[in-house]
C-alpha cells in the first residue's frame, strides 16, 4: 500500500506536521531530510495514526518528506511521492566579527559579518552603543553590514554591540566590543621660518588626558617626527633640507591613541637667487630674481631708516615685480622669499638696498603773511615735507585779485618781500619749491591785503563771504562764567536813586519817534517789509521803548499792522533791516504766534532776538546771552522731585559768535557823577517757562533743572517751538536780556528801565560791526513754505511708573523663544510646504514692536526662527490660529520694500500684510491711541509744488478690523487710560525726508499719524497683486525721530493686541483658509457643498499627521500624478479623491530626499483613487520654481515606480475671442515665453503626450449639476495650444497676438512640466478651466470664480480617469521600465536646468576654456574666457553663473555669443564670489567651465574720498551767491546780453546738483560767470571754461523733455554755438569713477504699457557722436585720483565706448542687464543725450558738434553709491577742462569765429592764403577735406576748392609750423 494525500506544513521554526490517509491498518515510516542534503532520517508511527510532528529541525530550511507503510515484520513498503516544505522562520543568530574599522575624534566606523544562521532574510541590523560610564544604550538601525557613529565625544571609551533582525524579530546581540574615539586635533597651527630653524606653534587639543603632541614633517617619501609633552604649544624643527618642500602637521597623543592630523602646512625651503633691484620711476623700484621652484613670491620692503615693513605678493611664474607708491629719493631695503600655497613664507634672500629716483618737491607746507604795509607784503613758508632732492630755489607768484596773469620772482630763502603793490587792494600769492628735477606744485592761493583803513562796504565787494569768514575766525570767545549757587542770590547794592534811567525817561526818549511812526504810510511800510532780516521781540512797554530808542538812531521806523492784528515797526537796527514788535501779552503762546506770523511775512528773515529784561541769578543790570534755551513748560510731579519733559534747544551759532566778539562794550547803570556800576555780559543757558517766579522756593526748584542757567524768562520756549514747526533751519534765535530782579519776594520794577536799556545797547553795539553786516548781506535766504493748519496736537502726560508694560517686560515674555533661537536655527529649515503655509506677514521695526508681535505668535506654540530672508529677525508660527511670519526689518521705506519683496518670494501664499507697531501722532490721535490706516498718504514735490498722493488699502482687512469684538486695552496698571481706535489716513514718508523736518504733520491735515515703512510696501504694485495690506500702529509722541521711550513698550503691545483680538475669530480664519475669499460668500447657491467639503479638508490637513509607513503595494499602484498650484486647485483636486479599496482613508505621504550638506527636501502627496486610477496629488509652487514643475516627474518616479502620466489640473487664463469662462482647456503643446523670447517673433513649442490629448478630448463629460446650476451654459472642452510664461509676466491680448497667435489661453507650468517629463518617459497633459481672461485683472471678486473653475477642472479629470479604457490608454502606453534607477539628485537638477525650453538634446557644447579674472574692484569683476573646443555650431550666447560662497543658488547673466569677456557689476565689497561660464547653442546649454573664486576689494569709506558732498556744497554755495548778485545778472542789459550770447561757442549741460557745482567750480577759475534767465525758467551761466567762451546750464529735471527744451533754447539764443557737451555722472558697467567718452549714443526705446504689463525694452537707433570732439578728447594722457591711500589710491580711467540713453532710471539689477543686452559694447547709461540729439536734428544743426562725457557713480541697481557722486562729477568736469585747456582744442574753437566774422561774398587770393595759414597750428582728423569744409563754410566754391587742395597736399601735424600750407 502507498499512503495517499500526504501533506506537510510548518508548525514551529523547528518542526513540521505530516498528515496522510491509509487504506490499511499498518504502521507508518516517515523519512525526511534537508533538500540540499543526502542524509535521510526516519521516524516510525504506530498504526491508526494519520498525523505526526517532526521536531528538532533547522528553522527556515527546505525539507523533503516521504511516507510508506511498514509491516509487522519491519519491512517497509513503497514510499509516496516526495513532498517539500520549508520550516518556519526564527530570529537570526548573532552577527560575527564585530570590529572597529576607523575612529576619529567624533566618529567611529564599525563592521561585522552576517549571522551564521540568519533563519530568514535579514532586513536590518540594530546597533547599540553607549559611553563606558553610562548605563543606557542608544540604538540606531542600518541595512548594511557597517555603520558610522557620529557626534561622539572625543577621546572617550564606548561600548558597542549589534544584533540582526529578520521578519520574525530581533536576534541576540553580540558580546560588548570596546572602542575608543581619538583625541581632538590641535588647531591654529602656524609655521614660521627662522634663521636656522623652523618654529611650529599650535593651540592645544580640547580633549582631556592628552599625554603629548607629535609633529611630523615630510619631504618626498621621508617623514620625520618630533614628540613633545602635553604642556608644550611650540616646537622647533632643525636641519631641514634646502631647496625642498616640507609638509608639516601636528597630532595630539593620548596614551597610544593619536588624533587626526591638523591641516597640513606647506613650507618651502627654497631661497630666490640673483635678486636685483633698480629704480624705475621716482615712486617705484623694479625687483628681479631667478626662479628655482614654482611658488608664489613675497617681497618685503621698507625705508632703510624705518621699521615699518610692507609686503607684496607675486604669483608664481613671474621673475620681476615693480613696487610702486614709494617716496621719491629715499633708500629702501628689499628682501624676497618664496611663499607656499598655505601662505607660509620661506627663507629670505640677503637684503638688497637701492635708492628711489628723485622727483619734483611737494608744495611748501603753509604760506603765511608776516607783515603788510600799504605797498609791500612780507611772506614766509616752511620747506616742503618731501623735498625729493635738494631744494635749489623757490618760485613765488603773485597778482592782484582783479588781474589774470601772475608775476613770478625766484628766491633761495624761505621768505620774501613783495614791493610796489597797490594800497588797500587784495592780492593772491602762491609759492612752489624747485630742485634738480624741476618745479613742484604751487601752494593753494593765499589772499593778502595791503594795509589801509577798511571802508564800509556798499554791497559791491566780491569778497564779502571770504572776508566775513576770515573775520569771524579771528574772534576770541569769552571764558566760561562760573556757575552760581542755588542759595539766596546776593547782588551789588546800588541805590535806586543813582540808577541812570527811569520809566519816564524812556517815554520821553521815544515819544517823538512813536508819533512820527504813526504818521507814516503803511503802503510804504509794506514795501520795506520785503527786506527785513532781523526780528526784535519785546514784551512790556519798557523793553519796547528801550529797543525803539536805538532803532530810531537811523531813519524813523515805519509802522505795519498785519491781518492777525500784530503791529511791527520796520527800520534799521545797527544798519540791519529790522522789524520790532511788542507782544500783546507775556508768555509762550503770544510769542509763538508772533514768530509764526513774522516767518510767513518776512521771507528774508535771518535772525530773531528776544531783547528785554529777565530774572537773573547774579548781579542786577548784567546782560545774559542764552547759549541754550531750557524749556520748563511740561513739568510732572514725580515721587520725590519734579520731572521736566520739555525740550532744550541750542541757539544760533552765528549769532552767538557775533555777540561773544570782543568789541569793548561798556554800559554804566548809574547816572553821571554817581559811583560807576558797569554792566557785565554773561553767556549762559536761560530757563524759559510760562510762569511768573516771585518766591525763592519756586526759583530754586526751577534752577535744579539746569544749575548752569543764569536767567529766567517766559517767551523763549514759544519762539523756539514756532521756529521748529516752521522748518526754517536757516533762521537763528537767541535771547539777550538783562537782569532786573532775582525772582524772589524782593521783586521790584526799579531796575527794569536800566536793564532794558543795557540789553538793547549791548545788541546794538555787537550788531553794529562789519562782520555782522556782511553775514546779513551776503547770505541767500532759501524760501520755505508756510503752513496754516491749526495745531491741535493732543499731549497727555502719563506717569512712566504707571504704564502697563516696560521694555524689560516685553523681553521677559519672549526670552524663552529668543534663547532657543540659535539652537532652532541650526537644525530647522523651512521646506516648501511650510513656506507655502504662511498666509499672514507681520512687519515690525523696533525691538518692542517685534517682541510684542512675537509674544502673541507664541500663544499657539513655540515659533521657529527662519534666517533665509532679508530681515533682522524672522519667526514663523501661528498668530491667532493663522499661519504667520513675524519679521523685524530696518527703518525706512526702502528696508520695508526689500523685506516684503523677499518675503513674498519665500512665503508664496501670503494673503495679508500688516505693519504693526508705533507711529507719531497728531490731531486728535493721542498717545497710546491705535490708528488703522484707511488710506496711505505720500507727500512729494512735483514741478516745484507739494503734492499729496493717496493710496487705498485693503477694504477687506479694514472691514475685519472694524468688526466689533469688545476690544479693550488698559494702558496703565490702574486702568485709568484706555486705547481708542481711529480709522483715518496715515502719512508715510521715506526716512531721509522725515529726518529733515519736524513739522510734517502740517503737510496732510486729514492724516492722524505718520510713519516711514508703509510707503515702501504699497509701492510694490506688481508683487502685491491681490494681496491685502494695512497699517495698524499706536501713537507715541508727536515726533517720529524722538518718540517717547517710556510709552514705546505699551504702545507696541496695544497695536499687537488689537490685531490679535480682531484676527482671533473663526470667520477670519476661514477667510484665510479659503485663500482670501470672503467668508460671507458661502451661502451662494451651487457652492455650499463644495465649500463645506473644502473647509473639512483644510481642517483635516491641519490636524492629520503624515502616514509613517504607506504600504508598498499602494506606492506601486500609483500610475497618475495630479499637480496643482494654489490652495483652491489643491482642495478641488482632493475633493474627488477616494480611499483605496482595502483602506478606510486616503494616505498623506511624505517623501524625504536628502541631498547632502544638510539639505532635506520634503515633498507631500495625497494618495487615493480617481475613478479607475490610483493617483497622487501634489501641490507645487507656481512657474519655474526649483521644487515645482521642473522636478516633479523625477521626484514622483522615485517613490511611484509605475508612474505613467502627469496631469496639471487647475485654472488658466483664456483668450476671450476663442473660449468662454469656465471652459476646459486641454493641451499637450505649449509655447514657452520668457526673457529669452523678447527678440523673437514667436516662442518655442514644447510638446507633451498626443495620446493623452486624444484620449481626454474623446470622452463625453457631464459635470455635476451643483457645479453648473448657476452658469449660463455648460462648459465646453477646447483642445489647443497654450502660452506658458514665467512668473512675473502679466498676460495681455497684445502679448498673445505677438508671441502666440494660435494660443487659446495661458498658464505657467506647462513648459517646465513637459520638458521634465520627457527624459523620464512619462506622458504629460494640461487640463485647466478658464477662471479669467487674459486682459482682465485679478481682484477679490473672482475668488469664487477661481474655486468654481478649479472644481470643474478636477471634476472633468475625475470623469476621464473613471473610463474603462483608462488602463489601456494611459498605463498600457507606458514607455518606460518599472525598474527604478537611482541617480544623484543634484546631477539631475543640473540636467533639468539645461533641458528646460529645449527640444533637442544632441550636440551640446563643451565647457569654455581658461576662465580667469582680468580685473576686480570693490563692486565689479571682469571675466575673460576662450570659446569651447566643440563649438561646431554657432554659439548663440554665454551664461555667466555667479554667487556668494554662502549663497545656495547661482545668479545668471546672459552674454552675446561673440563675447570673450564680460564685466559683472553691482557686487558687494569684500565678499568672495564663485564664477562659472557655459556656452549655449541650438542644442541647448553646454557644460560649465572651471569655477574660479574671486574676492572683491574692500569698500571705500566716505572718509577715503578726496571729494565729498560737503566739499562741493560749501564751495558751490559761495559761487552761486556771487553769481546771484545784481552786477553779474545780464537780463537788465539787453545789448550786453546779446554780446555775451554771440560769444558763446560751447554749451555744457549738467543735470544733478553735484554735476552742476563741479563744472561751475572749474568755470570760475578765471572769472565769476555771468547769469541770464531765459524763458521756461532756464538759467545760463556764461563765462570761460579753460579760456573757451562757454554757457553752463543745469536741467531742472533729468531726462528727455528738459534736455530737449534746453538744447533748443541754446540753439536759438547762441548763434555762434559750435559744440554741446553733456557732462556729469552716469550709470557705468565698469569701475566706479571711470570716465566714459561716448563714441555712439544708443537710443533705448523704453517700456510701453501692454495691458497691465510693460513690453521689453528695445534699441531704436544708434547715433555717432562728433568725430572732431572725440578726436580732441583723445589727445593726451590724463590722470585723476578718486580716493586717498585706502586700500590703494583709486585712479580714474578713460574709456571711449558707446553709451545707452533712455528715459527710465536704472535701479534694479534685472532692468540693468536687460538694457546691457541691447549693446554689449556700451559702457554706461544716462538720460539726457537723446533729448539733445533730437533738438539738433529738429533744427538741422549739423555744424554743431555733440558728445557725452560722464563718469560712473553707480551700477544701476539697488545699491546707490552716494559717496561716489561728487567724485565722479569732478572727474568728468576736470577731464573736459583738461582737454579744453590744450592749445589745439582752443584754437579749433577760436578758428571758426575768425572765418565766420567776415560775411562778405568776395575774397581775394591773398585773403584765402591768410585764412589758410591759420589752420596750421593744430592737428587735423584723417578726413581733412571734411574738416576744412566745416571750418571754411564762408568761402565761395572757387576759393574753397583751392584751400582744400592745399590742405590735402600738405603734411599736417601737431607742430606749430607757420609755413605748412
Amino acid at each position: 500500500y502507498v499512503p495517499d494525500n500526504v501533506a506537510v506544513e510548518g508548525v514551529t521554526p523547528a518542526s513540521l506536521k505530516v498528515s496522510w490517509i491509509l487504506a490499511t491498518d499498518h504502521d507508518v515510516v516517515i523519512e525526511y531530510k534537508m533538500v540540499d542534503s543526502s542524509d535521510w532520517k526516519s521516524e516510525a508511527v504506530s498504526s491508526g495514526t494519520t498525523t505526526h510532528t517532526i521536531s528538532g529541525l533547522v528553522p527556515h530550511e527546505d525539507y523533503s518528506v516521504q511516507v510508506a507503510c511498514m509491516s509487522s515484520s519491519g519491512v517497509t513498503g513503497s514510499f509516496c511521492e516526495t513532498v517539500n516544505c520549508k520550516s518556519g522562520p526564527d530570529v537570526p543568530t548573532t552577527p560575527v566579527k564585530l570590529s572597529l574599522d576607523e575612529a576619529t575624534s567624533n566618529t567611529v566606523t564599525l563592521t561585522w559579518s552576517s549571522p551564521v544562521s540568519p533563519n530568514g532574510e535579514i532586513t536590518e541590523y540594530r546597533l547599540q552603543y553607549k559611553r563606558a560610564l553610562e548605563t543606557r544604550f542608544s540604538t540606531i538601525t542600518v541595512t548594511d553590514e557597517f555603520c558610522t557613529l557620529n557626534e561622539l565625544t572625543a577621546n572617550e571609551k564606548y561600548e558597542v554591540k549589534v544584533a540582526a533582525v529578520n521578519e520574525v524579530g530581533c536576534g541576540p546581540y553580540t558580546d560588548i566590543t570596546t572602542v575608543h574615539t581619538s583625541p581632538v586635533a590641535p588647531t591654529n597651527v602656524e609655521v614660521r621660518m627662522l634663521v636656522d630653524t623652523v618654529q611650529v606653534t599650535w593651540c592645544p587639543s580640547s580633549s582631556t588626558d592628552i599625554t603629548g603632541y607629535l609633529i611630523s614633517y615630510t619631504t618626498g617619501d621621508v617623514t620625520q617626527t618630533v614628540q613633545v609633552d602635553e604642556t608644550a604649544t611650540i616646537a622647533s624643527l632643525h636641519k631641514l633640507k634646502v631647496s625642498s618642500i616640507y609638509s608639516i602637521a601636528v597630532q595630539a597623543v593620548s596614551n597610544s591613541r593619536k588624533s587626526d592630523k591638523s591641516n597640513e602646512i606647506l613650507l618651502p625651503t627654497y631661497v630666490p637667487d640673483n635678486v636685483a633691484l633698480e629704480g624705475v620711476t621716482p615712486a617705484s623700484l623694479k625687483v628681479s630674481w631667478t626662479l628655482s621652484t614654482d611658488h608664489d613670491i613675497v617681497i618685503y620692503y621698507k625705508m632703510v631708516d624705518s621699521s615699518d615693513c610692507k609686503s607684496e605678493t607675486v604669483t608664481s611664474g613671474r621673475t620681476t615685480h615693480i613696487i610702486s607708491g614709494l617716496v621719491p629719493h629715499e633708500d629702501y631695503s628689499v628682501q624676497v622669499a618664496f611663499m607656499s600655497s598655505s601662505g607660509v613664507t620661506g627663507a629670505f634672500c640677503e637684503t638688497v638696498n637701492c635708492k628711489s629716483g628723485p622727483d619734483v618737491p611737494t608744495a611748501p607746507v603753509k604760506l603765511s603773511l608776516d607783515k603788510a604795509t600799504s605797498n609791500t607784503v612780507k611772506l614766509s613758508w616752511p620747506s616742503p615735507v618731501s623735498p625729493n632732492g635738494e631744494i635749489s630755489e623757490y618760485r613765488l607768484q603773485y597778482k592782484s585779485a582783479l588781474e589774470r596773469q601772475f608775476s613770478t620772482i625766484s628766491v633761495t630763502d624761505e621768505f620774501c618781500t613783495i614791493n610796489e603793490l597797490t594800497a588797500n587792494e587784495k592780492h593772491e600769492v602762491k609759492v612752489a619749491a624747485v630742485n634738480e628735477v624741476g618745479c613742484g606744485p604751487y601752494t593753494d592761493i593765499t589772499p593778502v591785503h595791503t594795509s589801509k583803513s577798511v571802508p564800509q562796504s556798499n554791497g559791491d565787494d566780491d569778497t564779502i563771504i571770504d572776508e566775513c569768514d576770515s573775520t569771524m575766525d579771528n574772534f576770541e570767545e569769552e571764558t566760561t562764567q562760573p556757575s552760581l549757587p542755588l542759595t539766596d542770590i546776593s547782588s551789588i547794592k546800588v541805590d535806586a536813586g543813582d540808577l541812570r534811567y527811569t520809566v519816564e525817561d524812556l517815554k520821553q526818549l521815544t515819544f517823538d519817534t512813536i508819533r512820527k511812526c504813526d504818521e507814516k504810510d503803511e503802503n510804504e511800510a509794506e514795501l520795506v517789509s520785503a527786506s527785513v532780516q532781523l526780528l526784535l521781540i519785546t514784551v512790556n512797554d519798557i523793553e519796547f521803548y528801550a529797543t525803539l530808542y536805538y532803532m530810531a538812531k537811523g531813519d524813523i521806523p515805519k509802522s505795519l499792522t498785519i491781518s492777525t492784528g500784530t503791529r511791527f515797526f520796520l527800520g534799521k537796527y545797527a544798519n540791519i533791516p529790522t522789524a520790532l514788535v511788542q507782544l500783546l501779552d507775556q508768555g509762550i503762546l503770544p510769542c509763538s504766534n508772533v514768530v509764526s506770523a513774522a516767518l510767513n511775512k518776512f521771507r528774508k528773515l535771518r535772525a530773531i532776538v528776544l531783547v528785554g529784561v529777565c530774572a537773573i541769578f547774579g548781579n542786577l543790570g548784567d546782560v545774559v546771552v542764552s547759549t541754550q534755551i531750557v524749556g520748563c513748560d511740561h513739568l510732572k510731579h514725580g515721587k520725590d522731585k519734579m520731572i521736566n519733559r520739555s525740550p532744550t534747544a541750542n541757539v544760533g551759532s552765528r549769532l552767538l559768535r557775533f555777540l561773544k566778539a570782543q568789541h569793548a562794550w561798556r554800559f554804566n547803570c548809574n547816572k553821571d557823577g554817581k559811583p560807576v556800576h558797569y554792566s557785565t555780559q554773561h553767556f549762559k543757558p536761560v530757563l524759559s517757562a510760562p510762569i511768573l517766579l516771585a518766591n525763592q522756593k519756586s526759583r530754586n526748584e526751577y534752577r535744579k533743572f539746569c544749575p548752569e542757567a543764569l536767567g529766567f524768562e517766559m517767551e523763549g520756549i514759544g519762539a523756539m517751538n514756532a521756529l521748529r514747526e516752521s522748518d526754517k533751519s536757516n533762521v537763528e534765535l537767541v535771547v539777550v536780556k538783562a537782569g532786573c530782579d532775582h525772582a524772589d519776594e524782593s521783586k521790584s520794577k526799579e531796575w527794569q528801565p536800566v536793564a532794558a536799556m543795557a540789553a538793547a545797547d549791548f545788541v546794538y553795539h555787537q550788531f553794529n560791526q562789519r562782520p555782522v553786516h556782511l553775514w546779513f548781506r551776503a547770505a541767500t535766504v532759501i524760501k520755505q513754505p508756510s503752513f496754516n493748519v491749526d495745531d491741535d496736537d493732543v499731549f497727555k502726560e502719563i506717569d512712566p511708573d504707571e504704564l502697563r508694560f516696560s521694555s524689560k517686560d516685553l523681553e521677559d515674555q519672549v526670552s524663552n523663544i529668543l534663547v532657543n533661537e540659535q539652537r532652532d536655527t541650526t537644525d530647522f529649515t523651512l521646506n516648501e510646504i511650510q513656506c507655502s503655509d504662511v498666509k499672514l506677514l507681520l512687519l515690525t521695526v523696533k525691538d518692542c514692536e517685534f517682541n510684542s508681535s512675537l509674544h502673541y505668535l507664541a500663544k499657539s506654540g513655540t515659533p521657529k526662527s527662519y534666517t533665509e530672508i532679508y530681515a533682522i529677525r524672522c519667526f514663523v508660527g501661528k498668530f491667532a490660529g493663522i499661519p504667520a511670519a513675524v519679521v523685524q526689518h530696518g527703518s525706512g521705506s526702502s528696508e520695508s520694500a526689500l523685506t516684503v519683496y523677499e518675503a513674498l518670494n519665500t512665503f508664496t501664499n501670503i494673503q495679508a500684510i500688516i505693519s504693526v507697531g508705533v507711529c507719531a501722532g497728531f490731531g486728535k490721535l493721542g498717545d497710546l491711541d491705535v490708528i488703522v490706516s484707511s488710506k496711505i498718504v505720500e507727500h512729494k514735490q512735483y514741478q516745484g509744488r507739494k503734492v499729496n498722493t493717496h493710496y487705498d488699502i485693503s477694504p477687506k482687512l479694514l472691514s475685519i478690523l472694524k468688526t466689533k469684538c469688545d476690544w479693550v486695552f488698559n494702558c496703565t496698571k490702574s486702568s485709568s487710560k484706555h486705547s481708542t481706535v481711529h480709522f483715518e489716513p496715515v502719512l508715510s514718508l521715506p526716512l531721509l525726508i522725515q529726518a529733515k523736518r519736524d513739522g510734517l504733520k502740517r503737510i496732510c491735515s486729514e492724516a492722524l499719524g505718520y510713519e516711514m515703512e508703509g510707503l515702501g510696501v504699497i509701492k510694490l504694485h506688481e508683487e502685491l497683486q491681490d494681496r491685502h495690506f494695512i497699517i495698524v500702529k499706536t501713537g507715541c509722541g508727536n515726533n517720529y525721530e524722538c518718540l517717547n521711550e517710556d510709552l514705546l513698550p505699551t504702545a507696541a503691545m496695544a497695536a499687537a493686541d488689537f490685531v490679535f483680538c480682531h484676527l482671533n475669530r473663526e470667520t477670519v480664519r476661514q477667510w484665510f483658509d479659503l485663500g482670501g475669499s470672503a467668508p460671507h460668500d458661502e451661502h451662494k447657491p451651487g457652492l455650499s457643498s463644495c465649500l463645506s467639503k473644502a473647509k473639512i479638508l483644510i481642517k483635516h490637513a491641519v490636524e492629520e499627521e503624515p502616514e509613517p509607513d504607506v504600504p508598498n503595494e499602494v506606492l506601486q499602484s500609483v500610475s497618475v500624478l495630479l499637480l496643482t498650484v494654489n490652495k483652491n486647485e489643491h482642495l478641488a483636486a482632493r475633493y474627488y479623491l477616494q480611499p483605496f479599496d482595502d483602506h478606510e482613508h486616503v494616505f498623506r505621504f511624505q517623501q524625504r530626499l536628502d541631498y547632502g550638506s544638510h539639505q532635506l527636501d520634503v515633498t507631500e502627496y495625497y494618495l487615493g483613487k480617481y475613478g479607475a486610477c490610483s493617483v497622487a496629488i501634489r501641490r507645487i509652487p507656481p512657474g519655474s520654481a526649483r521644487h515645482g514643475a521642473s522636478t516633479a516627474p523625477m521626484k514622483a518616479r522615485k517613490c511611484f515606480p509605475n508612474l505613467a502620466a502627469v496631469i496639471a489640473v487647475g485654472i488658466a487664463r483664456g483668450v476671450e475671442t476663442k473660449v468662454n469662462l469656465y471652459d476646459i482647456l486641454v493641451s499637450t503643446k505649449v509655447i514657452k515665453y520668457d526673457s529669452a523670447s523678447i527678440h523673437k517673433s514667436g516662442g518655442e513649442i514644447i510638446s507633451g503626450s498626443s495620446n493623452l490629448q486624444e484620449f481626454f478630448t474623446s470622452q463625453v463629460w457631464n459635470p455635476e449639476a451643483e457645479l453648473i446650476q448657476d452658469l449660463q451654459e455648460k462648459p465646453k472642452i477646447n483642445c489647443g495650444t497654450l502660452l506658458s510664461h514665467t512668473e512675473g509676466v502679466e498676460m495681455s491680448q497684445e502679448l498673445i497676438n505677438r508671441y502666440a497667435p494660435i494660443a487659446i489661453g495661458s498658464e505657467m507650468e506647462g513648459a517646465y512640466l513637459f520638458t521634465a517629463a520627457q527624459p523620464q518617459k512619462i506622458q504629460g497633459v494640461i487640463v485647466k478651466s478658464v477662471s479669467l481672461f487674459v486682459d482682465k485683472k485679478r481682484n477679490e471678486g473672482v475668488q469664487n470664480t477661481v474655486l468654481t473653475a478649479s472644481l470643474l477642472a478636477a471634476n472633468y479629470v475625475h470623469a476621464v480617469l473613471s473610463c474603462p479604457q483608462v488602463h489601456t490608454k494611459i498605463i498600457g502606453h507606458k514607455e518606460h521600465s518599472s525598474r527604478i534607477i537611482r541617480t544623484d539628485i543634484r546631477s539631475f537638477y543640473t540636467g533639468v536646468s539645461r533641458q528646460i525650453g529645449k527640444t533637442v538634446h544632441q550636440n551640446v557644447l563643451t565647457d569654455p576654456k581658461e576662465l580667469h579674472v582680468s580685473n576686480a574692484t570693490s563692486s565689479t569683476v571682469t571675466l575673460s574666457w576662450l570659446p569651447p573646443d566643440s563649438s561646431i555650431e554657432t554659439i548663440s550666447e554665454y551664461q555667466i553663473h555667479y554667487k556668494r560662497t554662502n549663497q545656495k543658488v547661482y545668479d545668471k547673466l546672459t552674454v552675446n555669443g561673440d563675447s570673450k569677456g564680460y564685466t559683472v557689476v553691482g557686487l558687494k565689497a569684500g565678499v568672495t564670489y564663485l564664477f562659472k561660464v557655459a556656452a549655449v547653442n541650438e542644442a541647448g546649454c553646454g557644460y560649465d567651465s572651471n569655477i574660479i573664486t574671486v574676492t572683491t576689494k574692500p569698500s571705500v569709506g566716505a572718509e577715503d574720498f578726496i571729494y565729498s558732498h560737503s566739499y562741493l556744497k560749501i564751495k558751490g554755495d559761495k559761487l552761486i551767491q556771487l553769481c546771484n548778485r545784481p552786477e553779474f545778472e545780464l537780463f537788465r542789459h539787453e545789448k550786453q546780453l546779446q554780446v555775451f550770447c554771440d560769444s558763446v561757442k560751447l554749451l555744457l549741460v549738467t543735470s544733478a546738483n553735484n554735476e552742476f557745482l563741479a563744472v561751475l567750480q572749474h568755470m570760475a577759475k578765471n572769472e565769476v560767470p555771468k547769469t541770464v534767465r531765459m524763458k521756461n525758467d532756464i538759467r545760463f551761466f556764461i563765462g570761460k571754461y579753460a579760456n573757451t567762451s562757454t554757457a553752463l546750464v543745469q536741467l531742472l529735471k533729468p531726462g528727455y523733455s528738459q534736455s530737449n527744451l534746453v538744447a533748443k533754447e541754446a540753439i536759438e539764443r547762441f548763434s555762434n554755438l559750435k559744440a554741446i557737451m553733456s557732462v556729469g555722472v552716469c550709470t557705468i558697467f565698469g569701475n566706479l569713477g571711470d570716465v566714459i567718452v561716448a563714441t555712439k549714443v544708443v537710443r533705448c526705446e523704453d517700456n510701453k504699457c501692454i495691458g497691465e504689463k510693460r513690453s521689453p525694452v528695445k534699441q531704436s537707433s544708434v547715433t555717432d557722436t562728433s568725430s572732431v570732439l572725440l578726436y580732441y578728447l583723445k589727445a593726451d594722457d590724463w590722470k585723476f585720483t578718486c580716493t586717498k591711500s585706502f586700500p590703494d589710491p583709486c585712479l580714474s580711467q578713460v574709456y571711449y565706448k558707446p553709451i545707452l540713453s533712455g528715459s527710465e532710471s536704472l535701479a534694479k539689477k534685472e532692468k540693468r542687464e536687460e538694457y546691457r543686452q541691447l549693446n554689449l559694447d556700451a559702457m554706461g547709461f544716462e538720460k539726457d543725450g537723446i533729448g539733445i540729439l533730437d533738438a539738433l536734428h529738429d533744427y538741422d544743426k549739423k555744424n554743431i558738434n555733440f558728445i557725452i562725457v560722464k563718469a560712473g557713480c553707480n551700477h544701476g541697481d539697488e545699491a546707490k553709491y552716494i559717496d561716489w557722486q561728487p567724485v565722479a562729477a569732478i572727474a568728468a568736469a576736470q577731464f573736459v577742462y583738461n582737454k579744453l585747456d590744450q592749445e589745439p582744442f582752443r584754437h579749433w574753437f577760436e578758428q571758426d569765429s575768425e572765418i565766420n566774422t567776415d560775411k562778405s561774398a568776395s575774397h581775394t587770393q591773398t585773403e584765402v592764403k591768410r585764412k589758410s595759414k591759420s589752420f596750421a597750428g593744430f592737428e587735423y582728423l584723417p578726413d581733412k577735406q571734411l574738416t576744412a569744409k566745416r571750418a571754411l563754410g564762408s568761402l565761395d566754391e572757387v576759393e574753397e576748392k583751392e584751400v582744400i587742395n592745399q590742405l590735402t597736399r600738405s603734411p599736417l601735424s601737431c607742430t606749430n609750423t607757420k609755413d605748412t600750407l
